[in-house]
């Protein structure tokens, strides 16, 4: 209740803050204005545009834009950054919530400017946000209806948490698993908040790291420690840094393991994600098997590209220096994969971006395959990839990976 009334006084006041007057406004006008308070970025400016979107929506119900920026907006007065995720209200996440429903409502595949995510996977964000800040509450069953209520509203898609599902499925026990990216983040929250699903893996969220919350929340509930003290952990931006040899030894097995690491910023620092997760390998010292998912950019793993071993759907960082899958193995995991694509909603850009993933990964094995002239095994993994993931149906984003596999096509036509 308290909160139903917080919303009205909020919206008696809109009009007044403002200062703008949209009578005799054209729908085109109102577009154009809410846009423009919405990109000034600040709580008094997210509350202009909603006023106006509101006005512009009364004279153009069906258009999808004006919902999405109205979504948008909503989400912004929610929480700012990622830095407000534990400060999310029940009532602005419903607003926002409701704003992308309409957006797919009136048309199954939003044409209008993206601004971060499609309006199907901005839904599970919404909601996965809201859970977040039930967990720092200790509202665990909160958490689960918020998330559970983000599923009913048209989040959390049954192709992305099948994928989600099976990247769990591929790590070792009780490991742990970082990752980057609403798509992959929340819905791994949904698998192990709501099924329970591999409950023993600590699931890690790389880009949160920079937070000042993160690092508390994942210590109170999910038992994740690090080595530094909490008025460091509070504290620390970035710590300069050159090229440097990063070396993990177990005590276990009398093995160490090493790699470089790079500065990440300005050529001459490393920023507060990055001595975070070094801390957490510190602390691992490779009693846990460590595991990242696809897409990560190569700085946000500590520059680990050359050391981890895919599973297809997940990477594994290859203490031991595994050999890559067999062919077998990997059509194995493929046809995992395959089981599930058909689940894929072909109107979701952000589901469509795991296609690209796994692209990339059958990329990888064609210019090893090159590497060693092996020939049949190039023109296999081809026939698989045209086959199975035709660009007519999945389009390709990454440009460069598009231009890659056109100069194969073409060598092996």
């Amino acid at each position: 209740m308290h909160s139903l009334i917080k919303y009205c006084l909020i919206f008696l006041a809109l009009y007044a803050l403002t200062g703008f007057s949209l009578v005799s406004q054209s729908f085109d006008q109102m577009l154009s204005q809410g846009r423009t308070e919405f990109k000034k970025d600040d709580s008094a400016n997210f509350r202009n545009a909603i006023a106006i979107l509101e006005q512009a929506i009364k004279l153009k119900p069906e258009n999808s834009e004006a919902s999405y920026l109205l979504g948008y907006s909503y989400s912004r007065l929610n929480y700012a950054t990622t830095h407000d995720y534990l400060k999310a209200k029940s009532y602005l996440t419903i607003k926002a919530s409701e704003a992308f429903e309409k957006v797919n409502q009136i048309e199954a595949k939003y044409s209008g400017e993206i601004i971060g995510l499609d309006p199907y996977s901005k839904i599970s964000a919404e909601w996965g946000v809201l859970a977040l800040s039930f967990i720092g509450k200790s509202q665990y069953d909160s958490a689960i209806w918020a998330l559970k209520e983000g599923k009913t509203r048209g989040g959390f898609s049954e192709f992305l948490l099948a994928y989600n599902r099976n990247v769990l499925k591929n790590c070792s026990p009780s490991s742990m698993l970082f990752t980057v990216g609403d798509n992959f983040y929340f819905n791994l929250l949904y698998l192990q908040r709501v099924e329970g699903f591999r409950t023993d893996i600590s699931v890690i969220n790389i880009d949160l790291l920079n937070t000042k919350w993160y690092p508390f929340f994942i210590q109170n509930h999910q038992g994740v420690f690090f080595q530094m003290k909490d008025s460091l952990l509070q504290d620390i931006v970035y710590q300069p840094w050159k090229d440097s040899m990063f070396v993990l030894y177990n005590d276990a097995n009398q093995k160490a393991f090493a790699w470089q690491i790079s500065p990440t910023y300005l050529e001459a620092y490393i920023l507060r994600s990055d001595i975070l997760l070094m801390d957490l390998m510190i602390q691992n010292s490779m009693n846990k098997e460590v595991f990242f998912t696809n897409g990560i950019p190569n700085h946000q793993t500590l520059f680990l590209k050359n050391q981890l071993l895919s599973l297809l759907v997940v990477n594994k960082m290859n203490i031991l220096y595994e050999s890559e899958y067999s062919e077998q193995e990997f059509m194995n995991a493929f046809n995992e994969f395959s089981n599930y694509l058909g689940k894929i909603n072909p109107n979701s850009k952000g589901e469509l971006f795991f296609v690209d993933d796994i692209r990339l990964v059958i990329a990888g094995r064609i210019k090893n395959a090159l590497l060693v002239n092996n020939i049949e095994g190039v023109k296999l993994l081809l026939l698989l990839l045209n086959n199975s993931l035709p660009e007519n149906k999945f389009p390709i984003f990454d440009q460069n990976l598009k231009k890659f596999l056109e100069n194969v096509n073409q060598n092996f036509d």
